[in-house]
């Protein structure tokens, strides 16, 4: 719903694309250092206190799959994609939800059989990943303003 309503939103309180790009890509980072960080947090609370070894994962991909970010580059794929651009887009998008749902609901199961030290290391480099998708639409966003302010 963002990425079709997104542009009149912006258009209503006069913010520009580049201010998303470079808002969400400032979000879409501090996601990526939460990851990497809050990790090494419960590893070492979990290793004083047994009842914090219980704390699930799947609240920390709720904001991945339909938080800031994922609205942000929703709304950035969708306005800057052409006519039938858009169409792929909304088939990745119910695609991705798709494949997220099954994912998270077999999670418990993948988790057992990767073990915690290898879903840990994947959550790192994961973030790795994320904080250069971030970085790349912070400096998108400023590439447009300072070209913007060039014209």
């Amino acid at each position: 719903m963002f990425a079709l309503s997104g542009k009149q939103i912006l258009g209503y309180f006069d913010i520009s694309i580049e201010a998303v790009k470079v808002g969400g890509g400032l979000l879409l980072l501090y996601t990526a250092f939460e990851m990497i960080l809050s990790g090494q947090l419960l590893y070492e609370k979990s290793m004083d206190d047994p009842e914090e070894r219980s704390i699930i994962v799947s609240p920390l991909a709720i904001p991945m799959l339909a938080g800031p970010g994922s609205m942000t580059f929703a709304m950035i794929a969708f306005i800057e994609s052409p006519g039938f651009g858009r169409v792929y887009l909304f088939t990745a998008i119910i695609l991705s939800v798709i494949c997220g749902a099954m994912l998270l609901s077999i999670s418990t199961f993948i988790q057992k059989i990767l073990g915690d030290e290898f879903t840990r290391g994947l959550e790192k480099v994961t973030a790795i990943v994320v904080s250069f998708i971030a970085l790349e639409m912070i400096m998108s966003g400023i590439r447009g303003y300072f070209f913007f302010l060039i014209i």
